[in-house]
């Protein structure tokens, strides 16, 4: 065996040392030698065979060393004066090198070149005495070329008499990688705690400290990483904060389970309060938490915006709940998500959770008309991204209706698809009541205005008509007086003066719907004034139809010239004759009527007061709505050519408006017509009386009178009859010629005589001015169309004295001497 030839040397050596001493000895006597000899063989025999047992003992230490050296896990050699004298086969293997590679070889060898100065640095200390490391590490090359490394513990030893080191060396290749495995994970970690988006550190709960911290942390709270580590862990929550944490910190320590993550306040080192979200993990030993690693993220900006969100979020919500309109939130198919209390109080229902259980769709509101409009609707919004607006009619809980403008409008998520519809739903039934209103009044108003128009155009026409007829007239009656009764020239002026009267009587009716037809109203009862005329009336509609009074009880008085009364019952009931074929009915009625608010908005037109109504119905054909609309129109008419002028009912329309009065008219096909006159009712307890005078004939005179005319026809007629009747005339063709002569002329005059309408000074203005001049100078007025200038719509003024064109040679006389007799 290797290694075991000093112990046999050391052995022989002391074996022969003492044979030489005992054979010096032999001189002696010979019983002493032999009795030494014996001695010294018994004596050789023990130390022989004590030889033999120590030899065999360290024969057996040697095998037992060399066994446990062989079986070590560790690699050892023996190195002495720098070289390998002694290697195992561990290392043998740890290395992938066979004995022969290695013994005699240099410490060096196969160590890696980086480790070679240090390994034999090491070597040469120790060899010099002094200290050196007796454990390192160190790589060594395989003769694959690859590395192993391995951690050397060194002794020195003595061995075969000389100085050595063994030196353990253990394998730790695998141990190294995964140190470096580690520490490359724990330097990843480290960087990502250190670069992580949110606050870490962690807290020994042993020593109620912080124990490790990053630099996030330390931003959020403005300390640094030395000043953080020695702070008091409780010390940076807020006051608010540090109850809850404690609660918490409680639970954890009695194995309560807790919430994952949980939002406290934290104060910096500036006092800086921020809002974080933390979330923990604990490290435990012997079922208690010993460490708490903490991760914070500052949620302070996403608080604020929640906290702007749900005042923002109560704002709309008290905008939606405020609102008068009503706001609802439907699925694209209808199908309601939410709806606003105004929604809930529209429908009628006590509360929105009533009203959502009730109306499930959208569609459910709508009528069924709308629900075919609001499913295009729909569509069209879809297709064109944006808000609508349309109305529709809605059913309410107690099945009424109403009109509402829904305004709609999509609602988008994220990625900006459409996912709903909200819809603004005004109620407009009283808008839509004021637009048709409005529109009804508007139809009013240009009806009004169309009849004002026509009747100025009527008004003018008359009053050159009327001029015209002043001289036919005029000159027939003059004629008529030199002409022989019985003579056919007789008979034909006749002719043409009733011609001129019927010509007459139109520019009337004219007159009479533009409400220029001069009248002296008077205070009457309209049942006295009706009934006086039932006779005729009934004469001028034929036997075959009955006429039908029912007079009012308690009638009040209204203010209207008779003569006109005549004409609107005398044209209505001549229409009610014409739309009866055959036997009819034809009734008039007189009722008190007071108009309050609630009559003017369904009829319009009318003020606030008392009324008398008188109403004509008869049972004739009837007219349809578009004829209604026309019915008072001058020269509109259904009969036949010849049959009807169009002025009957134009000129009972002109009258009722004259007097301050409303008129309406109902009828249908086939179900008869009915026209109801409205006159304002007047507080004179007594109507005045008329009385009937005597015929006055034609009187003659001998006063001087101015007469001022622009129409010269006219003024030459007027100018003959008035001196045919003995009178002085003095002739002016203008009112600056009138007023001309009144300047110049020395002599008395006693009477103007003027035409109201004339160019450049009316027929009032001139009378004032000449009255300025002639004080006590009398005024007899005459127009064909006076219009305003001495008649409010056709009603004289107080002391206004008037003879309408064209008159009689009897009706001029007649006015002059009125007026000249007058006090």
């Amino acid at each position: 065996m290797k290694g075991t030839g000093a112990l046999d040397d050391s052995v022989d050596r002391h074996s022969d040392e003492t044979i030489r001493k005992k054979a010096a000895n032999s001189g002696k006597g010979a019983d002493a030698a032999s009795s030494d000899l014996q001695t010294l063989v018994q004596r050789l025999e023990h130390e022989i065979a004590e030889r033999r047992r120590v030899e065999e003992a360290l024969r057996e230490s040697e095998e037992l060393y060399r066994q446990a050296f062989e079986q070590s896990n560790d690699g050892i050699v023996i190195t002495q004066d720098g070289r390998y004298v002694f290697i195992n086969q561990v290392f043998l293997r740890t290395i992938g090198r066979s004995m022969e590679e290695l013994l005699g070889k240099t410490l060096g060898a196969f160590v890696h070149p980086d480790d070679r100065e240090r390994l034999a640095d090491y070597a040469r200390r120790r060899r010099a005495g002094e200290p050196a490391p007796s454990n390192y590490e160190l790589r060594i090359i395989r003769s694959d070329g690859s590395l192993v490394q391995v951690d050397v513990n060194v002794i020195e030893v003595v061995y075969k008499g000389g100085r050595a080191f063994l030196a353990y060396l253990r394998d730790i290749t695998e141990r190294k990688k995964a140190e470096e495995q580690l520490r490359q994970s724990e330097e990843k970690y480290r960087h990502l705690v250190d670069h992580a988006p949110a606050g870490i550190y962690q807290v020994d709960f042993r020593s109620r400290r912080f124990i490790s911290v990053n630099d996030v942390m330390c931003q959020y709270t403005g300390y640094t990483r030395d000043e953080f580590l020695t702070l008091d862990p409780l010390r940076i929550l807020t006051e608010d904060s540090l109850e809850p944490f404690l609660k918490r910190m409680a639970d954890v320590m009695e194995g309560i389970p807790i919430s994952d993550s949980v939002e406290y306040k934290i104060r910096g080192k500036n006092g800086r309060e921020f809002w974080v979200l933390l979330h923990n993990s604990f490290l435990y030993e012997e079922g208690r938490p010993v460490i708490s690693t903490v991760i914070i993220h500052d949620i302070t900006e996403r608080r604020q915006t929640e906290q702007a969100l749900r005042e923002s979020e109560e704002r709309y919500r008290t905008l939606v709940e405020t609102s008068p309109d009503s706001i609802i939130l439907y699925s694209l198919t209808g199908e309601i998500l939410a709806a606003s209390g105004q929604t809930a109080a529209m429908y009628g229902a006590s509360s929105t959770a009533e009203f959502m259980k009730e109306v499930r769709t959208v569609f459910d509101l709508l009528t069924d008309e709308g629900r075919e409009k609001a499913a295009a609707n729909f569509s069209r919004t879809l297709a064109k991204g944006h808000s609508e607006k349309n109305e529709y009619r809605i059913r309410l809980r107690d099945q009424s209706q109403i009109d509402v403008e829904i305004n709609s409008s999509l609602v988008r998520d994220a990625s900006g698809e459409p996912r709903a519809f909200i819809s603004v739903v005004r109620d407009i039934t009283d808008r839509k009541r004021a637009e048709e209103e409005r529109e009804r009044l508007q139809m009013q108003l240009l009806q009004a205005q169309k009849m004002e128009s026509v009747g100025r155009l009527a008004g003018g026409v008359a009053h050159d008509f009327n001029n015209i007829l002043a001289a036919v007239m005029g000159y027939t009656e003059m004629s008529l007086l030199l002409a022989t009764p019985g003579t056919k020239l007789h008979q034909n002026l006749q002719e043409i003066l009733k011609a001129a009267g019927r010509s007459a009587d139109l520019t009337g009716q004219l007159l009479a719907f533009a409400r220029r037809q001069v009248t002296s109203p008077k205070v009457l009862n309209l049942n006295d004034t009706v009934g006086g005329m039932l006779k005729m009336l009934q004469r001028l509609i034929g036997e075959d139809v009955e006429l039908a009074w029912i007079p009012g009880h308690d009638l009040w008085n209204v203010r209207i010239d008779t003569s006109q009364v005549d004409q609107v019952l005398a044209n209505l009931l001549v229409n009610a004759r014409d739309a009866i074929s055959g036997a009819g009915r034809v009734t008039i009625e007189t009722r008190n009527l007071e108009v309050d608010e609630g009559f003017i908005a369904r009829h319009g037109e009318f003020a606030p007061g008392g009324y008398v109504l008188l109403s004509v119905s008869d049972t004739g054909c009837g007219m349809d709505r578009e004829t209604l609309e026309h019915v008072f129109e001058p020269f509109f008419t259904t009969k036949e050519i010849g049959k009807g002028t169009g002025l009957g009912l134009a000129m009972v329309f002109g009258i009722v408006r004259q007097n301050e009065g409303f008129i309406h008219a109902y009828s249908e096909p086939g179900q008869g017509t009915t026209f109801r006159i409205y006159l304002p009712r007047v507080a004179s307890a007594r109507p005045e009386q008329s009385q009937p005078g005597e015929a006055v004939k034609p009187r003659r005179g001998e006063e001087t009178i101015l007469l001022a005319e622009d129409d010269e026809a006219v003024l030459m007629l007027t100018r003959s009859v008035l001196e045919a009747l003995g009178y002085r005339v003095i002739t002016a063709g203008t009112p600056d010629r009138a007023i001309q002569v009144v300047g110049e002329s020395k002599e008395t005059i006693h009477l103007l005589l003027t035409d109201v309408v004339m160019p450049g000074m009316n027929g009032r203005d001139l009378a004032e001015r000449l009255v300025s001049l002639r004080p006590g100078l009398k005024c007899l007025f005459m127009s064909g169309y006076p219009a305003d200038v001495i008649a409010h719509h056709g009603i004289l003024e107080e002391g206004i004295h008037f003879v309408q064109k064209p008159f009689s040679i009897q009706a001029l006389s007649e006015a002059v001497r009125r007026v000249l007799d007058q006090e």
